[in-house]
């Protein structure tokens, strides 16, 4: 815990820190686009639509999920976690996010952390905690490409 914590003061900093050479910057309608990548991951997970919800997920080996159990590298070996946990709709429940703040890391290379927590209900897997996901924007759009979830 204390290593992500420095790892995400760390990042903060340097966010605060980055300046855009090409004079971008984080816009409303940026913000709009991210809660909308959250709203439909949202709708797909309480729909019991797993590959809907990881549309919101780079589509990349590279893609990282951090989890209280360890660390998960690709898009494809976290779709298959979240099968193999959540095998049906019932198990899956009904998901909720509040989302606290978004964080612009880096406004050149479009990087954003949103931090939040999510909540699940309604099912043997209710649970709750909170998370930094770090969307960058990428030719499909904005896309999670490292989720630290508790």
């Amino acid at each position: 815990m204390k290593n992500f914590l420095s790892t995400t003061i760390a990042l903060f900093l340097l966010g605060s820190a980055c300046t855009s050479k090409s004079g971008a910057t984080f816009t409303k309608t940026d913000e709009a686009a991210i809660q909308q990548v959250l709203d439909s991951q949202l709708a797909n997970w309480n729909r019991g639509n797993i590959p809907g919800f990881m549309e919101g997920y780079w589509k990349s080996d590279s893609m990282y999920f951090i989890t209280a159990k360890g660390f998960r590298a690709g898009h494809r070996a976290t779709l298959e976690s979240y099968q193999r946990s959540y095998p049906d709709k019932a198990a899956m429940g009904t998901l909720q996010f509040h989302i606290h703040r978004m964080v612009p890391l880096d406004d050149a290379a479009k990087v954003v952390m949103v931090h939040g927590n999510w909540e699940i209900g309604g099912s043997q897997k209710a649970n709750k905690g909170p998370f930094s996901l770090i969307f960058k924007h990428l030719p499909e759009g904005w896309r999670i490409i490292t989720d630290h979830t508790w």
